[in-house]
């Protein structure tokens, strides 16, 4: 893995794992909190889109470091050279189960966060990160 890609994982970043959500009008909570002001976000709407995000979070790093143990663990046993064909399709499923579960973490916070913008928001959200047409 890169740098970037373990720093992000490490940082709960989404890493374009929600795009299905992002591209289809479901907003995402980072960017929804930073446009905020822009967006017209009341107290209330803020809050519930903080506690959505801090969930997501929370749980993404929590994914993110162990995919991020799990890459390494993969690339020590070539580095000791103790890989095995079965050793290579148990660690390569966790590998893959993890990333499932957080892109599960990052898309599911942008189904959590549809209901609590007004259709005007949902507008402006569109047009200010250039996917309306």
């Amino acid at each position: 893995m890169s740098p970037e890609e373990i720093e992000g994982l490490l940082n709960g970043d989404g890493l374009g794992m929600a795009l299905a959500a992002e591209l289809n009008k479901y907003p995402g909570p980072r960017h929804v909190l930073e446009l905020g002001p822009a967006l017209g976000l009341s107290v209330d709407q803020e809050s519930k889109i903080q506690a959505i995000f801090d969930e997501m979070q929370n749980e993404a790093r929590s994914f993110g470091r162990l995919i991020v143990e799990l890459e390494r663990d993969l690339d020590q046993t070539f580095v000791e050279g103790t890989i095995s064909e079965a050793c290579l399709g148990e660690l390569l499923e966790a590998v893959a189960l993890n990333r499932a579960h957080l892109r599960l973490v990052h898309l599911r916070a942008h189904i959590r966060l549809l209901p609590i913008l007004t259709e005007s928001q949902r507008m402006h959200y569109e047009k200010a990160r250039g996917y309306a047409g």
